[in-house]
């Protein structure tokens, strides 16, 4: 997509107080980075939290390529402090199973991870996907939103890609989203009911 695209959905986040940016030097070819860059270097460095990653597959052969890399990512971040910079894992590129758009009818694409992992089982997913959308109608959400929110009922922070003003718009709706006890309860047992936990490991090993 063009920066120009991009801009708008940048700017709809910075309204909607969603300040985390996740990137890589290796997305695009660098040209994430660069983007993102031109566009928090008109901001307050405080205001942004820049997140990117040590890619190993495009790193060169120096002793120092990790630094080689990150020196990179901050010239074209615009930026002298990387807040969080961690290894990549090129599975985080794979689209996620409880958004719902995924089922025994259209399963994940033949040959890839996520679906080596996860189309043997969509059957046992489809009951955590009905409660994500049942639990979503309460609140005109959808199963992606919903399980956003579990995420953040849990402590952690989710990185969500956009690429479109709309999906700030659902990710800031999706971090105001507040589940009951219950609620939460009943996606961790029918989680732990399919074994989500073990198809994440076995991810891993991709």
């Amino acid at each position: 997509m063009f920066e120009k695209e991009l801009k708008p959905v940048f700017e709809k986040a910075t309204e909607c107080g969603l300040n985390l940016w996740d990137t890589a030097a290796v997305y695009g070819d660098g040209t994430s980075e660069r983007i993102l860059g031109n566009f928090v270097k008109d901001v307050c460095q405080k205001s942004v939290i820049l997140s990117t990653k040590f890619t190993p597959q495009i790193a060169g052969s120096s002793p120092d390529a990790m630094q080689e890399m990150i020196n990179g990512s901050k010239e074209c971040l615009h930026t002298d402090v990387i807040d969080v910079y961690w290894i990549h894992n090129p599975m985080d590129v794979e689209k996620w199973a409880l958004t719902g758009r995924y089922n025994e009818e259209n399963p994940f694409p033949e040959g890839t991870g996520r679906g080596e992992a996860y189309n043997p089982h969509l059957k046992e997913l489809t009951a955590l996907i009905d409660e994500l959308k049942m639990i979503g109608t309460r609140f005109d959400a959808s199963p992606a939103q919903v399980a956003t929110a579990w995420a953040i009922a849990k402590g952690t922070l989710p990185i969500i890609g956009v690429t479109k003003v709309h999906q700030v718009e659902e990710a800031a709706k999706a971090a105001q989203i507040e589940l009951t006890a219950d609620e939460i309860s009943r996606l961790e047992k029918l989680g732990g009911e399919n074994g989500s936990k073990e198809k994440r490991d076995q991810l891993r090993n991709f």
